[in-house]
């Protein structure tokens, strides 16, 4: 993607012959230069004789040329320029696919001075000395020549900072309204020459290695791309072709782009080869090491990469931070490219990086930088998100379906961690302030033990009935009672075991319509018409592998949202994966590969094998044998109950023999994440 910085070349060459020309030779080729057409039929401002020759300055030539940078003018001035100044440097693409893409700088609009006087009235020597000390860099520069350039009529901060900018893209940058918000600590006016030199110190720290085009691009970007756009974060290493292949940072940097090293590595990472689409962030490191991070611009990647393998394919980017930086507390990986979850922190938690986490965050949210506050720290669920070994996206779209419907339910087969995911999730959501409860429905569970009804009791030691609340009442009156913005979760763990229509009676309307009252079937004299408060959620879990228990009805299923723990799907399928990683590093992926492959050969997505058989902190081959013989083994026969042959293909040993002995996946002994950390990846083999 290095054509998107094609301009600075251009432009660097252009104010290197304008130097060498000097006065009489800018005057001579600013008259034979093709300016197109003029509107209104007066003489192209930059050239008005009313002005005087001497005042075709090299600044007020910079900005009117920008200012022509338009899809109308463009072609016509910047051939011309090219030709009457005998440029060697390529243009920037022409391409009408390509115009928005390769000619990012600033540009004045079409009625803007552009000139640096006022109707002839300046100082076209300070302008050509100013112009003379910007070529040789911003230390060359004079305090008082800027300053008094600042107090010529018609020329403000915008305007120089971005003439300067174009003049030497090396060493300036605009100090307009895109990149006031990158220093919130300055304020830009008044302004004069030391504050623009804080201004670059402050950018220099807040994008470590970048240059100042490159910090330009993502300013423009984040004002008119990014601010509303949802992303992704993803990790990519620079050893290609594997643990053993040199690191290829230099490539990566210099060329703007990442890459992955296709065929000749593992089929079964490509095969899960994220979608990474612009706007995404990607966190580039080689073993413990990081080298930078970038804004994904373009995915050349096709969806069909593995049957059309392009080795010249790339995934472009903006570079934000290109400084080589310590990750603490990680480990050697092993990985291509791939959704980066315990990686974020690792990287946030660096001071390297940690500035650039703090703009990301900033520019996520769409916040001004200018109104001097703090980030607003924002609750994505990372921590719980890093705990769970599940992608921060699944959490979020959990929450979101809980506060749109109130109530979800999570269902898919024994094993893949509904129950455990949900009390962690309530526990996170509920925080300081809320709480929660689990109950188990079963088939003589009632509405009397949910909801309210007698029960037996002892009043002066006589037995009688009362009248008391369930489990639902208890926690919806605490929900009531309490803080609208602290949230009561109730788990119901096996929803479907029970009678539902018996165990919820009236509750089947008041799910529906929580804004809404009814009376309870047991009411109490002077009781209030009972309803759901607003802050009351419900998570409820459903096993889909027990044929002996009926799904939900049609009536239930339009009450709640459902999220499936399908463990041949994400993020279900690559938890085992994801764990193995993080607690047993290179010893068990032939398990993952067989239980997949198990999965494979069941063909039932709703009774496959779920990863949580496997998720123990010291597991060994003993106890994976003991587990499959005992309780994975056991399930599969009762689903092929009659068909004793069809069960024995799941022995254990038969299954081993299908996995591909030699495989990356089995002998990958390659370190990941610390064993005492999370694993941040969806797959392990390095590309």
């Amino acid at each position: 993607m290095k054509e998107i910085y094609d301009w600075v070349e251009w432009f660097k060459e252009l104010a290197q012959v304008v130097e060498e020309i000097g006065e009489n030779g800018l005057i001579e080729k600013a008259k034979r230069i093709d300016w197109g057409p003029v509107s209104d039929g007066k003489p192209f401002r930059l050239l008005n004789p009313d002005y005087g020759d001497q005042n075709i300055d090299p600044l007020s030539f910079f900005y009117t040329l920008a200012m022509r940078n338009s899809t109308n003018y463009r072609s016509i001035v910047y051939k011309s320029v090219k030709k009457e100044l005998n440029l060697g440097s390529p243009l920037p693409s022409l391409r009408m696919d390509q115009l928005e893409k390769t000619w990012i700088f600033p540009t004045p609009r079409a009625d803007a001075n552009t000139l640096f006087h006022t109707k002839g009235e300046g100082d076209p020597s300070l302008m050509w000395k100013l112009f003379r000390d910007a070529r040789k860099g911003f230390n060359h520069i004079q305090p008082s020549d800027f300053n008094d350039a600042l107090a010529v009529k018609g020329i403000n901060r915008k305007k120089l900072t971005q003439t300067l900018f174009l003049i030497n893209p090396e060493e300036f940058v605009p100090y307009d309204s895109t990149m006031v918000p990158l220093v919130p600590e300055i304020e830009p006016e008044p302004f004069e020459f030391e504050k623009y030199r804080q201004v670059l110190k402050n950018l220099q720290a807040a994008f470590p290695g970048c240059d100042f085009n490159e910090i330009n691009l993502f300013a423009f970007w984040r004002e008119n791309v990014l601010k509303n756009s949802e992303r992704k974060f993803y990790q990519v290493s620079t050893r290609v072709y594997g643990p053993n292949d040199e690191d290829r940072w230099v490539e990566f940097s210099e060329n703007n782009w990442v890459r992955t090293g296709g065929p000749k590595s593992n089929e079964r990472v490509y095969k899960a080869l994220p979608k990474i689409r612009p706007g995404d962030i990607v966190l580039v490191r080689s073993g413990m090491e990081g080298r930078g991070i970038g804004i994904v611009h373009q995915n050349k990647y096709k969806d069909d990469f593995l049957q059309n393998w392009d080795d010249k394919a790339r995934i472009h980017v903006v570079w934000i931070n290109k400084e080589k930086g310590s990750l603490e507390n990680s480990a050697y990986t092993a990985i291509a490219i791939s959704e980066a979850f315990a990686l974020c922190d690792t990287f946030q938690n660096s001071p390297v990086y940690s500035m650039t986490f703090r703009i990301i965050g900033e520019e996520t949210k769409g916040r001004k930088y200018d109104d001097g506050k703090k980030p607003i720290p924002e609750d994505t669920l990372k921590s719980l998100a890093i705990k769970l070994f599940l992608p921060v996206k699944f959490l979020k779209n959990i929450n979101a379906l809980l506060e749109r419907k109130r109530q979800v339910i999570f269902q898919g087969p024994p094993g893949t961690g509904k129950t455990y995911i949900a009390q962690e999730l309530a526990n996170h959501l509920a925080g300081n302030g809320g709480h929660w409860e689990i109950v188990q429905f079963h088939p003589s569970y009632s509405y009397e033990d949910f909801v309210r009804g007698y029960r037996p009791t002892l009043i002066n030691g006589k037995p009688t009935f009362k009248l008391k609340d369930g489990p639902l009442l208890l926690i919806a009156s605490q929900a009531a009672e309490a803080d609208k913005n602290h949230k009561f979760i109730l788990i119901i763990d096996e929803i479907n075991r029970g009678n539902l229509a018996k165990v919820l009676g009236e509750l089947y309307f008041l799910l529906e319509y929580r804004d809404r009252d009814i009376e309870l079937m047991y009411q109490r004299d002077g009781e209030r018409r009972f309803r759901l408060p607003p802050n009351l959620y419900i998570i409820g879990t459903m096993n889909t592998a027990d044929r002996s228990i009926a799904l939900v009805d049609l009536a239930l299923r339009r009450r709640f949202a459902f999220v499936e723990f399908d463990p041949h799907m994400e993020p279900i399928r690559g938890l085992l994966n994801r764990w193995m990683q993080s607690k047993n590093p290179g010893r068990f992926e032939w398990l993952v590969d067989l239980v997949a492959s198990a999965n494979d050969k069941l063909k039932d997505h709703g009774a496959a094998i779920g990863p949580s058989y496997f998720m123990r902190e010291h597991i060994d081959d003993e106890e994976i044998d003991s587990i499959w013989k005992h309780e994975v083994l056991p399930y599969i026969t009762e689903r092929f109950f009659g068909d004793p042959d069809k069960a024995i293909e799941f022995e254990l040993e038969k299954l081993k023999k299908n996995v591909k002995v030699g495989s990356e996946a089995v002998n990958d002994n390659t370190m990941i994440e610390d064993p005492n950390a999370p694993n941040d990846t969806m797959a392990n083999e390095e590309d």
